[in-house]
């Protein structure tokens, strides 16, 4: 039985409209590569009903971990199907090295020039329940830019 948290997590992914949701298995608890692939295929999505025209782009950054970035290459991005052609790799990012895990991801546009978002891996979710093997992956948007370029014409402020 999920407890609170995991109740109120599944509310609010069932809340989304079905167009927003990554049609993957919904079996819980997920694996990193889970994570990524929804995480991923969320963020392709919005990029592409709200700034198709701006050259969206996700990029990824694996610090050190050899088997996550199997995972990427043999689980991540089949499971994005088409929305793949989005994500592109940055291995030569040191930004937020140590404060992501594993992984790291930034959002762009117009050819990487305008950044909207960042995340990645945290150990948040592993310091409060003291379990190593627990995984957050975060990211936080610029709403305001995502805004100002999804109107039309938009342009940042």
């Amino acid at each position: 039985m999920p407890d609170g948290e995991d109740r109120a997590a599944e509310r609010l992914w069932r809340a989304l409209p079905a167009a927003a949701r990554p049609a993957l298995e919904h079996d819980l608890p997920l694996t990193e590569a889970q994570m990524l692939a929804r995480h991923l295929a969320f963020w392709a999505d919005a990029l592409d009903s709200l700034i198709p025209d701006r050259q969206p782009r996700i990029e990824l950054s694996v610090f050190g971990d050899r088997v996550l970035a199997e995972r990427l290459a043999d689980t991540v991005r089949p499971a994005l199907g088409g929305r793949a052609a989005l994500v592109a790799d940055n291995p030569h990012r040191s930004h937020g090295r140590g404060y992501y895990t594993g992984v790291a991801l930034r959002i762009t546009a117009d050819h990487g020039t305008i950044e909207l978002a960042d995340g990645g891996l945290t150990t948040w979710t592993a310091q409060l329940t003291q379990d190593a093997k627990e995984r957050c992956l975060v990211s936080c948007v610029a709403t305001e830019r995502l805004t100002a370029l999804a109107a039309d014409g938009g342009e940042l402020p």
